[in-house]
């Protein structure tokens, strides 16, 4: 009897214990819909962002300078000189960016005929909206993963101001055009800076490309004709937000 009631008093004792228990072992197993909420739907996805939050970049802000050649006949008339300007670079992910500069020129004009030359200059801003494509250096070299090399295309808006010395007046006009561009982008002072280097080719064309220019004596046409694009090489320094 005695054996009984012992059994029965260990029961009532354990109970409780055991109930609670299993329920937090329900609990555990059940699904909590605040604790164990997440916005991505493939482990990839996040693996994508965490990548981005510590390797990428948001913003850059570079200041650029260099050279600016033409082609074909405005290689005759526009001497070639430097460029220089400032871009602003927003990355949407480790790969994609987009890209906004602004560019000035300056250059010297020179129409040669056998009656006479005549003489000016000729300013040329650039604003450009570009996307840019880093290339994915894990399946680059060491040496070349180091540099960040991309490659670049988009639209730019072209505006030109032709001043000649024979008049105190000047002409002005614009264009849409195209750019296209392969660079490179260093990093320094622990990724917080970077100096680069970009070859870009951008195509415009204004309303008198293929028209003859005027000899200035005579009046009359002439066989030379403003047609050609700029080449330019840049270098800049910018800085990693």
């Amino acid at each position: 009897m005695n054996r009984i009631k012992l059994i029965i008093l260990l029961f009532v004792f354990l109970s409780p214990h055991l109930s609670q228990g299993q329920l937090d072992e329900e609990e555990s197993s059940s699904f909590d819909p605040f604790s164990d909420y997440s916005e991505y739907m493939q482990t990839s996805d996040e693996e994508a962002d965490i990548n981005f939050f510590r390797d990428g970049r948001m913003l850059t802000i570079g200041l650029y300078g260099g050279a600016r050649g033409f082609t074909q006949t405005l290689s005759q008339l526009y001497a070639p000189g430097l460029n220089y300007g400032l871009g602003i670079t927003y990355f949407f992910d480790l790969r994609f960016a987009g890209h906004l500069s602004l560019l000035f020129g300056d250059y010297a004009f020179e129409f040669n005929t056998p009656n006479g030359s005549t003489a000016g200059n000729v300013s040329l801003t650039f604003f450009s909206y570009d996307m840019k494509y880093y290339f994915n250096t894990d399946l680059l070299i060491r040496p070349i993963s180091d540099i960040n090399p991309y490659w670049l295309i988009g639209f730019n808006q072209t505006f030109r101001t032709l001043s000649l010395a024979s008049s105190p007046d000047s002409a002005q006009d614009s264009t849409l055009g195209l750019d296209l561009a392969l660079g490179i982008e260093i990093p320094m002072m622990r990724k917080q800076a970077f100096w680069g280097l970009q070859v870009a080719y951008r195509f415009f064309e204004f309303k008198d490309e293929n028209q003859p220019l005027i000899d200035p004596v005579t009046q009359l046409a002439t066989r030379v004709k403003p047609a050609g694009d700029s080449l330019d090489l840049l270098f800049c320094i910018g800085l990693n937000f």
